[in-house]
């Protein structure tokens, strides 16, 4: 069932830009949409599946790891920690 409204409290902020996301053995660019404290929304070609692991490395080459924890629309959401 979809959610009807966004329960989240984090604020998002939009971004521009594009994240290099590694999982599944190989490395995709992901433009980067939004950003919050704990993930980030990113646009994607390849299906990711829920709880899947990626390591996601930003432009100033920070890595953060990360699991994805929705897909919707060639988009989906990882989440941090």
């Amino acid at each position: 069932m979809a959610r009807s409204a966004d329960h989240r409290t984090e604020t998002r902020i939009p971004q521009r830009g594009a994240v290099a996301l590694d999982f599944r053995g190989s490395t995709q660019l992901a433009p980067l949409l939004d950003r919050s404290p704990s993930g980030l929304q990113v646009k994607l070609s390849i299906v990711p599946r829920i709880g899947e692991v990626v390591q996601v490395t930003f432009h100033d080459g920070h890595c953060d790891e990360g699991e994805f924890v929705w897909v919707r629309g060639g988009k989906a959401g990882i989440r941090f920690g």
